[in-house]
């Protein structure tokens, strides 16, 4: 006669309901401003990982706080039925386009060991050429798999020059980027905000249906949701205004800062540079102007004259612009001292000129740009600026 098994107890499952210290746990962290939440109490008030798992369950997919709160459950509670509640709650907050950290919920118990981040988007810009036009790169990674990247052209008085925007596997998306870096070299790292304040100001200036506007109004959208807008050239958050105002701008220094290999095609347009020239020519030639004293004086006259011609106070405003974008790069770089030459020059600007002083940044670069052309017509090839390989990028 076989012996009738006992009944077995049921496990007494724990209440769905949460308590009332539940409900302010979880209200605190609802209300606290992100990076001041303190999750110190989690093992204090949840010594039960039933408890955690129902909590988890019951937190709210809206709330922005989520995530973190996710992160932070899964570091103290590697019980399986915990890391299950989790992976429920990222799952859903994934299919409602909520970026999620990525966590280890497969750990078994006693480990909590965690995934770093997901990769972040990332944002790059390119030295600018003497015509304005620099590259700016732009990658996003994708949840589950992929990159989506935005490169091209741009240009501070053109608009966009060339562009465009595609989704890319990982393997693919790391191979697009090397070969962009190989034809546009010393590209640095920058803020979505730097590259979007670029990208958006070329847009305005260039915004018809072309293919390249094409492609940048489809990761325009994102873009501008991601990206802060800018109070003030990327450049002073590194260097003080003040303190840059105050450093004295020599000749040598700005005649430094143009020998740069950044600075090679930083000259004065060839066809802006046609009357002065022939002035120049008319004076070399003149016979009434007979010692060479008297030629110098006249030359530097007719050089200072043409420097209000070729730069009226637009052109100014580009030009401080452009030196503002360069400082900032040469910091990134590494090149402090050239940042901070860059950045004396662009507010050196800012001073109107008078008789007795010209702007030294705009002098050089009218004697840069006049000696290039003397030595191009007495038959020695300079080189003829073409700019960095920023300004001669095609992309296919």
């Amino acid at each position: 006669m076989q012996k009738k098994k006992k009944p077995q107890k049921k496990k007494s499952q724990p209440s769905p309901e949460l308590s009332a210290g539940e409900k302010a746990f979880l209200d605190v962290l609802n209300n606290t401003e992100p990076g001041k939440r303190d999750f110190s109490l989690i093992h204090e008030l949840l010594s039960d990982p039933g408890r955690a798992a129902i909590l988890i369950e019951k937190l709210p997919l809206e709330s922005a706080a989520t995530p973190e709160v996710l992160a932070s459950f899964s570091k103290a509670f590697p019980q399986k039925e915990v890391q299950k509640a989790i992976r429920k709650s990222l799952f859903k907050l994934k299919q409602k386009g909520v970026p999620v950290p990525e966590l280890d919920t497969e750990s078994e118990p006693g480990s909590v060991p965690t995934r770093p981040e997901r990769e972040k988007a990332r944002a790059y810009v390119g030295p600018i050429d003497g015509t304005g036009s620099r590259a700016v790169f732009i990658g996003v990674p994708q949840i589950p798999q992929g990159h989506d990247l935005g490169m091209g052209l741009i240009n501070d008085t053109q608009g966009i020059v060339e562009f465009v925007f595609g989704r890319y596997s990982r393997k693919q998306a790391k191979e697009v980027q090397e070969l962009f870096f190989e034809k546009v070299p010393s590209m640095v790292e920058t803020t979505l905000a730097h590259a979007a304040a670029l990208l958006e100001k070329a847009h305005r200036l260039k915004s018809g249906q072309g293919e390249s506007s094409g492609h940048y109004l489809r990761l325009r959208p994102w873009l501008l949701g991601h990206a802060e807008p800018l109070d003030k050239p990327k450049v002073y958050e590194h260097l003080s205004p003040d303190e840059v105002h105050q450093e004295a701008l020599t000749e040598a220094q700005v005649q430094r800062l143009l020998a740069h290999e950044h600075m090679a095609s930083w000259i004065v347009d060839p066809e802006k540079l046609t009357s002065v020239i022939e002035e120049i020519n008319e004076v070399e030639q003149s016979r009434i102007l007979i010692s060479e004293i008297q030629k110098v004086e006249r030359i530097n006259q007719v050089k200072q004259a043409s420097i209000a011609k070729l730069y009226p106070e637009g052109e100014r405003a580009v030009i401080k612009q452009r030196l503002e974008e360069m400082a900032y790069l040469f910091l990134k770089s590494g090149e402090e001292p050239y940042g901070r030459l860059a950045a004396a020059c662009a507010m050196s600007l800012d001073e109107k000129d008078s008789f007795i002083k010209v702007n030294p940044y705009l002098s050089a670069l009218l004697e840069k740009s006049l000696a290039l052309y003397f030595q191009a017509e007495k038959g020695h090839d300079p080189t003829r600026p073409s700019g960095p390989p920023s300004s001669r990028i095609i992309l296919r």
